[in-house]
């Protein structure tokens, strides 16, 4: 494949007559507002809708409908703790867990114990009994219970926690859920649903971090925690390879021709997987360090160019044969989370970031000549 790397290949950002600035919407008044949706509390629909945006990348919608609503439902601090958790990330989830806003009468001493009393519960799941035994010896039985400081209720209950904790160190797994009412790490499975709803398949056993599946639908590429690459077939639903990959994984996509993949590292690496010789082709490096999730595509004629969000206010922008970089775009205030191509109009891109932004990106001589 021959690229393109002259620099007029690159889209500008263009004026948009029709760009609505952020929060300049007409906000209903209250009371014409309604109070249940379909049966269910308009704040928890509301809650909900955003957390999906969040989590699809769209973080200046979700921005733009807690403003609307008045209903917050997390800073960037608080997104992070909660990757951290949910990625089996302890020792940054407490680090986070310091630096969050929390009410003064908070206990960091115990709200910390919970966090290692899921780790603790994580590896016993797993029965990895020697990392288990460690976490109970240096993080939760450390916990205090001195009855001076804490009352004789609040000591007694920590202490029998504790107790309760080491009791279970040889128990099977389905032993440790009955014994503590405990519902397991989160739900580390893989569901393909029919389009009534119904699941058609479970893969066991991985916690996905980020997931594609190749537009001819016979492949699905996952990232998981324990920092590999799963590639599954989906006719058979056979697992066709797995790779190690020893860095922090935060993003997939994949090319229209379904032959490669883009994976985004932390801190700063971006991996060019051929999915048919399963290795490493190219790789891109991004000069701001990624902390949060960042996500690249493929764009341009023939999906002759590589582009990346960064945590920067840039977004960059790489020949993909050559790995030269291109350009950086400064687009936004702050992180930006997403990038995104046209599929018709492959001269154009979308762009998002925190500065509740979303901005549409063309060549500059398109633009001057008021093309769409």
């Amino acid at each position: 494949m021959t690229a393109d790397t002259t620099n007029n290949t690159v889209p500008k950002a263009a004026p948009d007559a029709n760009y609505i600035a952020p929060n300049t919407f007409v906000k209903p008044a209250k009371d014409t507002l309604p109070q249940d949706y379909e049966g269910h509390s308009k704040d928890e629909v509301t809650r909900l809708i955003t957390q999906a945006m969040y989590d699809l990348g769209y973080s200046d919608v979700a921005k733009q409908l807690e403003s609307q609503s008045g209903l917050a439902i997390e800073v960037p601090l608080v997104a992070s703790f909660r990757k951290a958790v949910l990625g089996g990330e302890w020792d940054e989830a407490e680090n986070l867990l310091k630096s969050l806003d929390l009410q003064p009468s908070s206990d960091l001493q115990y709200l910390s114990f919970l966090i290692h009393r899921q780790q603790y519960l994580e590896l016993l799941e797993k029965q990895d009994t020697k990392n288990a035994l460690r976490i109970l010896r240096t993080k939760i039985s450390t916990l205090p219970y001195d009855s001076n400081v804490l009352g004789f209720d609040e000591a007694e209950k920590r202490r029998q926690e504790i107790h309760t904790l080491t009791n279970v160190l040889m128990f099977n797994p389905d032993d440790i859920r009955s014994a503590l009412d405990w519902d397991g790490a989160s739900d580390q499975n893989i569901y393909l649903w029919d389009l009534n709803g119904n699941v058609v398949y479970k893969w066991p056993g991985i916690r996905v971090l980020s997931m594609a599946v190749t537009p001819d639908g016979k492949k699905m590429v996952a990232l998981c925690s324990e920092k590999s690459l799963h590639v599954f077939d989906l006719q058979t639903r056979e697992k066709i390879k797995e790779f190690k990959i020893d860095l922090p994984l935060l993003s997939v996509s994949v090319s229209k021709d379904s032959r490669y993949a883009l994976i985004n590292t932390q801190p700063d690496e971006i991996q060019l997987w051929d999915l048919e010789r399963y290795q490493v082709v190219r790789k891109y490096l991004c000069e701001a360090p990624a902390t949060d999730v960042m996500r690249s595509c493929f764009g341009g004629p023939d999906e002759n160019i590589v582009m990346s969000s960064s945590q920067s206010n840039n977004i960059y922008v790489w020949n993909r044969e050559t790995t030269r970089l291109l350009e950086v775009l400064d687009g936004h205030v702050g992180t930006v989370n997403c990038v995104k191509f046209n599929p018709v109009n492959l001269a154009m891109f979308a762009s998002c970031g925190d500065d509740g932004l979303v901005k549409i990106w063309q060549p500059q001589n398109v633009a001057t000549n008021g093309s769409d």
